[in-house]
Order: C-alpha cells, then sequence, then structure tokens
C-alpha cells in the first residue's frame, strides 16, 4: 500500500498470475491472460479524501528471470491493456466517479511495460468531495522470445500511486 488513508492507498492483494505452460517454438509466441475478477485480482485505488488536487497510478514490469539462470524475458516483451476503458471502471466501494478513468496507453490496446504508463487517474479540479475505491482488471500479454531457454520465469508489476499537487499533474 503507498499512502494513507489521508491521501489514498492503492488496495490490491494481487499475488500472481499464471501465463501456464509454453511450449517452445522457432517463433516468437505472444501469449495473453486476463486478469479473473476475483476479488484479489484487481488493481484498486482508493481515494479516501476526495480532494481535488487529482491522482493517477501508474504500472510498469521489471524483466521476467529464468529460476536458476540467467535467461530473461525483457520487460519491453510484456504489455497490459483495458478493453472498455472507462467502462471497465468498477467501483468497489463509495460514491460514483465518473471522472475516474484509464489512461489513454492502456485503453484498449496493450502498451508494453518496460516504462511506467498511467493505468487509473482522476484530473486536478475535477470532482472534489467524492470518495470512494475504484478498480479495473486489465488483460497481460508476454510475447516469449523464439527458442526461450526451458524453465520458471517470475517477474515483478509495480503498480504506484501519485497525489499531484495543487501546481502541477
Amino acid at each position: 500500500i503507498f499512502g494513507d488513508n489521508s491521501s489514498g492507498e492503492l488496495v490490491n492483494n494481487i499475488t500472481g498470475v499464471s501465463l501456464g505452460a509454453i511450449t517452445g517454438s522457432a517463433v516468437a509466441q505472444e501469449v495473453e491472460v486476463a486478469f479473473s475478477g476475483g476479488l484479489d485480482q484487481y488493481f484498486v485505488v482508493n481515494d479516501a479524501r476526495g480532494h481535488g488536487s487529482g491522482r493517477y497510478t501508474t504500472i510498469h514490469s521489471s524483466d521476467m528471470t529464468r529460476s536458476g539462470g540467467s535467461e530473461i524475458i525483457g520487460s519491453g516483451n510484456i504489455a497490459l491493456k483495458v478493453t472498455g476503458g472507462i467502462a471497465d471502471i468498477v467501483k468497489r466501494a463509495g460514491q460514483d466517479n465518473s471522472d475516474i478513468i484509464v489512461g489513454s496507453q492502456l485503453s484498449g490496446d496493450y502498451a508494453p511495460l518496460n516504462a511506467p504508463v498511467t493505468l487509473l487517474e482522476r484530473e486536478r479540479g475535477t470532482t472534489p468531495n467524492i470518495v470512494g475505491a475504484y478498480g479495473v482488471l486489465p488483460h497481460l500479454r508476454v510475447t516469449v522470445p523464439a527458442f526461450p531457454v526451458a524453465g520458471f520465469y517470475t517477474g515483478e508489476l509495480t503498480f504506484t500511486l501519485y497525489d499531484c499537487s495543487e501546481t502541477s499533474c
């Protein structure tokens, strides 16, 4: 959790997502998985303050590294999207807030996660005094390179909350 109840927080219990077993190939393969919809799979931001200064969250990925080896699948091969844009945002608690939006890079198209991209945001000056928790269930795609070394690969998604000041954001 980043932040506290006075400024907002990220509420995520995501412990992992499995791509399943993948058979190696002479060509790159795209493997896609949707987060399941269970309560522990939402990427959620809790706006407990409702201040008009705005907020946004970013997400990015580390490289995926093979357990016991040095082989990697680079973070540029890991991508995320939210298929329905604003229609995919689910109010988990509190008041409705139509000013919570999905970042434009992730709305409908896959965006690589080798650099932070905006996942959820509320612009500065919008909907003051509205509080709630809002979340999305994104889709993840990993492009497995040709001739991968067999093994168990792991990586880390980092989801960060930024609270905008009155003069920036």
